[in-house]
């Protein structure tokens, strides 16, 4: 098995090879020996186990250079709802899949309506404060969400606390003296 010699370094415009690509000093150490056979061609070149042929550092692959990239902004998806109607309504009886209501136009109170609602629209926790009497808010409109334009219906309960005897006995009473000062019959 013939030996080769490490492959000579060229020089361009007087100065070596590992000069233009060596250290501050304009050296370079040698890393690892490396030894050719007859049997190996040029691009099939590799290093044999036993006997290491000489490389220098100038010729070794050098580790690529890496650059801080810079990452995109991107913006959280923004959400708006559009309003088309709002109602406020009021429970007027109950069955076992559906409630029906009064409703009253938030921006025009004298316009009312009746409605029967599927109680499957509510969530759980809104089923349960479905009752005669009970105030709710029915809101229509558009839920934007990034690009994307969604149609909503949303019913929630109102949790008010309920009246207690000694107010309705007091607006009663209000009530009464409201009449006798106005003179009304």
């Amino acid at each position: 098995m013939p030996i080769e010699s490490p492959l000579p370094l060229s020089s361009t415009a007087g100065a070596s090879r590992e000069e233009q690509l060596g250290s501050a000093h304009g050296e370079r150490p040698q890393v690892v020996s490396r030894w050719l056979s007859d049997a190996e061609s040029e691009p099939n070149r590799k290093t044999s186990p036993t006997q290491p042929g000489v490389e220098t550092a100038a010729e070794a692959p050098r580790p690529r250079k890496r650059f801080p990239r810079l990452m995109p902004i991107i913006e959280a998806a923004r959400e708006d709802f559009g309003l088309l109607e709002k109602w406020d309504g009021v429970v007027l009886a109950t069955d076992a899949d559906t409630f029906t209501a009064r409703l009253y136009g938030a921006n025009e109170p004298t316009r009312t309506t009746q409605a029967v609602f599927s109680k499957n629209e509510l969530s759980p926790e809104e089923r349960g404060q479905i009752q005669e009497g009970a105030s709710f808010v029915w809101t229509i409109g558009y839920r934007h969400i990034g690009t994307t334009r969604h149609r909503d219906s949303v019913i929630y309960f109102r949790r008010l606390l309920p009246w207690e005897a000694q107010e309705l006995d007091a607006a009663e009473r209000r009530a009464a003296e409201l009449k006798n000062t106005i003179g009304w019959r």
